[in-house]
């Protein structure tokens, strides 16, 4: 019964009356009709979930991400949704936004890529790594801290990104003695190794 579901399945058993329509009109829709209604619902479950929609793999099929937005304390409502989702025929239901290599983020007039992002171990943890992050051109707004973040969140993957870094501070990148500092690209695999751990 209706009443009895919880609310993650009352919002599968929704998705589930729009999935074919949404996969047949994502590229006209996306923005007008479909990701308002995605919000809409996705809120019910919990109003700080967010999602993408992505494109079609070699399969055919769409992708819908549900993300935690990069808060720690939504994990495991990101895996009870997704933990949840029936098989659907034309999408692909993904936790966390996935790893993206060689983003580039725009803010205002200026653009942050990994070639303009180091960093430093400060802390090393057993399942975890503190790092400080050094950043060309570096002024402390808030729409570069938030660029910064996507790159990180993009190259780590969300997941990784919220429970595999203890402790971060951006700082500018200093104009000399850069030796012990290394190319953001890098993390990726301090992070990986903290994975046998867990």
């Amino acid at each position: 019964m209706w009443w009895n579901k919880s609310k993650e399945e009352k919002f599968w058993e929704w998705f589930g009356t729009k999935a074919d329509e949404y996969y047949r009109n994502l590229e006209r829709d996306a923005e007008t009709v479909i990701t308002p209604e995605l919000r809409r619902e996705l809120s019910k479950v919990d109003p700080g979930l967010t999602f993408e929609l992505g494109t079609t793999d070699e399969k055919g099929k769409h992708e819908l991400t549900i993300s935690a937005d990069g808060i720690r304390d939504r994990v495991p409502l990101v895996k009870r949704l997704v933990e949840k989702a029936p098989v659907f025929e034309h999408w692909n239901i993904i936790a966390f936004r996935q790893r993206h290599e060689g983003l580039v983020v725009n803010f205002g007039d200026a653009k942050i890529g990994p070639d303009d992002i180091f960093f430093e171990v400060v802390e090393d943890g057993k399942d975890t790594v503190g790092i400080d992050v050094f950043v060309k051109g570096y002024d402390g707004s808030e729409p570069m801290m938030g660029a910064v973040f996507i790159n990180i969140d993009c190259m780590l993957g969300e997941h990784d990104a919220m429970t595999r870094i203890g402790s971060l501070e951006i700082k500018p990148l200093p104009e000399e003695d850069r030796s012990r500092l290394k190319p953001i690209k890098e993390l990726v695999a301090v992070v990986d190794a903290k994975k046998h751990y867990a």
